[in-house]
């Protein structure tokens, strides 16, 4: 009879913490989906230091990645969440969002066309993720 109250003391809560922890996973990732829709995937995909890219080089911004959200940060002092940078013309979009990993540090000086390019040559860079 011992070994069995001596089992539910120990078997009951670690099942509890198991139930807990798998909840809370599946709560994460409904939160992410919810806020991102169909963007999530620049969610799980990028990460702080890395460089994103709208259209044909029309807005270049530079990734910073906390625990839930994505901020995108063109300039010192200009910063913008994901779904605001992507819909910040026309309310849909319309064009291309591209995900470069950088495998050097990127300055805010680097955020034009022709640098770009040039770490793209030199393979300090490479995309990671299109959409659409």
């Amino acid at each position: 009879m011992k070994k069995v109250i001596k089992y539910l003391l120990i078997g009951i809560p670690l099942l509890l913490l198991f139930l807990v922890f798998w909840v809370g996973i599946g709560l994460y990732g409904m939160e992410i989906e919810d806020h991102y829709g169909d963007f999530q995937e620049f969610y799980y995909k990028s990460g702080t230091g890395d460089v994103m890219v709208l259209g044909d080089f029309e807005d270049i911004a530079i990734v910073d990645k906390t625990w839930t959200r994505v901020n995108l940060i063109r300039s010192p002092g200009d910063t913008t969440g994901l779904g605001a940078w992507i819909y910040y013309e026309s309310g849909e979009v319309m064009k291309s969002v591209y995900l470069y990993r950088t495998y050097e540090a990127v300055g805010y000086d680097d955020l034009k066309q022709e640098k770009l390019k040039q770490l793209a040559e030199s393979r300090s860079i490479e995309m990671v993720y299109k959409f659409p």
